[in-house]
């Protein structure tokens, strides 16, 4: 299986791990829309000398934060420009990306707060942030504000990442199993090098399993965690570890 692009695995990192490859492909392009109005808005904003614009995008940043549905210009992109162009609509935005979507606000706020208090080295230096961060996000989806997020919420124990590639292969090199856990037609399609087909519906009591260190892997990552709860009831089951969505490896 071919390396994941710079894009899949910013995308994989901002929470859309729970798709394809060719999945993540589609929806790339369109991604890019929301980070760019907002770029736009904020350069009117400075340039025009108008702290209203950078004020009313911090709110509408505040309100995709708690709507799961997506952003507002996500949501305007599925119902106007979408149809048109017969392009895939975005899916609800993950929780890592609404989470940047509040830092993002912030940093409107302060420099709106910096554009009407006429501070010119603070909105020299927040703009500067704000036009390289935006520019990295929108050629190659990388997001700061997601990572960092995303580090603070794994050191504190709130979310728990997911296998990385390397320790998964030094696993199995070890000995530990990688087991697929989906359909067998699906696994009869394609599958890691390597892996057995062991069925979420079948996972319990299956005898391969017995006294085995086992990688979980599926489709998008959904299923592995339902099935390492079924496989840590069992004794003779050794340790048991999550790799994820199937689209990761490299």
């Amino acid at each position: 299986m071919t390396a994941l692009s710079i894009g899949q695995r910013s995308l994989i990192q901002q929470g859309y791990d729970n798709y394809s490859r060719q999945e993540l492909d589609n929806i790339s392009n369109s991604l890019r829309i929301t980070p760019t109005v907002a770029l736009v808005i904020v350069i009117i904003g400075i340039s025009s000398q108008l702290p209203e614009f950078l004020f009313i995008s911090a709110i509408i940043s505040f309100i995709a934060t708690v709507v799961k549905k997506g952003h507002l210009y996500d949501l305007l992109f599925n119902s106007l420009i979408a149809p048109l162009i017969n392009a895939k609509p975005l899916p609800p935005s993950p929780l890592l990306r609404r989470a940047s979507y509040f830092t993002d606000g912030l940093l409107q706020i302060a420099l709106a707060i910096s554009l009407s208090a006429e501070e010119p080295i603070g909105l020299f230096l927040l703009s500067t942030l704000h036009l390289f961060s935006s520019f990295v996000l929108i050629s190659s989806h990388f997001n700061a504000s997601a990572w960092l997020i995303q580090y603070g919420f794994t050191h504190f124990g709130i979310w728990k990442k997911p296998m990385s590639v390397r320790l998964a292969k030094q696993f199995i090199t070890n000995g530990a199993l990688l087991v697929d856990i989906r359909n067998s037609e699906e696994y009869q399609k394609d599958h890691l090098p390597g892996a057995i087909n062991v069925p979420l519906n079948k996972i319990k009591n299956h005898i391969l399993l017995n006294n085995k260190n086992i990688i979980l892997y599926c489709k998008n990552g959904t299923s592995c965690k339902k099935a390492k709860e079924h496989l840590e009831y069992h004794t003779n089951i050794g340790d048991v570890h999550i790799f994820g969505a199937m689209c990761r490896w490299e």
